[in-house]
C-alpha cells in the first residue's frame, strides 16, 4: 500500500514561528512607492522575527519592464521597513516576481496583481510542530509527503501568496540537506477518470503538471540543482478520495506531494 504522510508546517528553517501574518499593498500603474496612508498601516514591534517581501506586476508593459518594476516595489518596501526601525537582519528576502499572466487582457490591466505582500513571522514556543527536515528524516525512501500548505489559484498554476512560507521552508530544507533528492507530484480533484484539469492560462488539460512544474521552477530560481528535483503531473489518477462527497475531500485530492527519492 502506498504510504502518504500529510505535512502541516508553519516553521521556517531551524526556528519555529507562528503562522505568518501579512500586509498587502496595491499600486497605481507603473508606481513602486508606498503612499503615506499605506506606510501608516505598518506597525513594527519586538515580536517580529523574520520578514519576506514579494512584489508583482500585472501584464501591462514588457516582461523585462515588469520584472524591474516589481523589484523596485520590493526594494522600496524593504527600505520603508528599515526606515521604520526594523533590523536589517530580520529581512530575509525582498523579491520581485515580475508579471502575472491573465486569461483575458485589457488596457486597464489587473489592479489585484500590482501589489506587494509582506510576510511576517513572530516567535513561538518550541513545543509546536517539528521542522520539515525532522519529518523527512522519519520518512522512508519512496514515500510521499503531502504539502498541504501549497495552494494555487483555481484553474491556474499560480501559487497563492499565503503559500510562500511553505515554499520557502521547502527551499531552505533542500539547501540545508544537500543529499536530499525529491520528485514533485501534482494532483487535481474533480476529474473524470484519469483526466487532468484544465489550465485556464494555456487552455491545455495539464493542470497537475503545470502546478508541479511551477514549484520546480521556483526551486530552480532559488538555486536548487536540477539534478536534485524533478516533477510529474498525475491528473486525477491517484485520488485520496476516489468519490469526492464534499469540499474537504475535493481539497484533499487537489494537492502537491513530494516523493523522497534520496536523503
Amino acid at each position: 500500500m502506498r504510504l502518504v504522510l500529510v505535512v502541516l508546517f508553519y516553521c521556517y528553517s531551524s526556528l519555529l514561528f507562528a503562522q505568518s501574518d501579512s500586509l498587502v499593498f496595491f499600486y497605481e500603474k507603473n508606481n513602486y512607492q508606498l503612499n503615506k496612508a499605506q506606510i501608516q498601516q505598518i506597525h513594527i514591534d519586538s515580536t517580529w522575527e523574520s520578514v519576506k517581501i514579494y512584489s508583482s506586476c500585472d501584464y501591462l508593459g514588457s516582461t523585462s519592464f515588469n520584472l524591474t518594476l516589481s523589484q523596485q516595489r520590493a526594494d522600496f518596501a524593504q527600505k520603508t521597513l528599515l526606515d521604520l526601525g526594523l533590523n536589517s537582519s530580520k529581512i530575509n528576502l525582498a523579491r520581485g516576481l515580475g508579471e502575472k499572466s491573465a486569461q483575458l487582457e485589457n488596457e486597464r490591466g489587473n489592479p489585484k496583481d500590482r501589489k506587494t505582500t509582506i510576510l511576517i513571522w513572530k516567535a513561538e514556543k518550541k513545543d509546536k510542530l517539528e521542522s520539515l527536515t525532522s519529518q523527512i528524516k522519519n520518512v522512508s525512501l519512496g514515500e510521499n509527503l503531502i504539502m498541504s500548505k501549497l495552494s494555487f489559484e483555481g484553474g491556474y498554476s499560480l501559487l497563492l501568496e499565503e503559500s510562500m512560507p511553505a515554499l520557502e521552508e521547502l527551499i531552505e530544507t533542500l539547501k540545508a540537506n544537500p543529499s536530499l533528492i525529491i520528485k514533485i507530484e501534482g494532483h487535481v480533484c474533480c476529474s473524470a477518470g484519469y483526466e487532468d484539469g484544465l489550465d485556464k492560462s494555456t487552455g491545455l488539460r495539464n493542470l497537475s503538471q503545470s502546478r508541479a512544474k511551477s514549484i520546480y521552477n521556483q526551486l530552480v530560481s532559488a538555486g536548487i540543482d536540477t539534478n536534485r528535483i524533478s516533477y510529474e503531473g498525475f491528473g486525477g489518477s491517484k485520488p485520496i478520495y476516489p468519490e469526492e462527497k464534499n469540499e474537504f475531500e475535493q481539497q484533499a485530492n487537489r494537492r502537491v506531494e513530494i516523493k523522497i527519492i534520496s536523503k
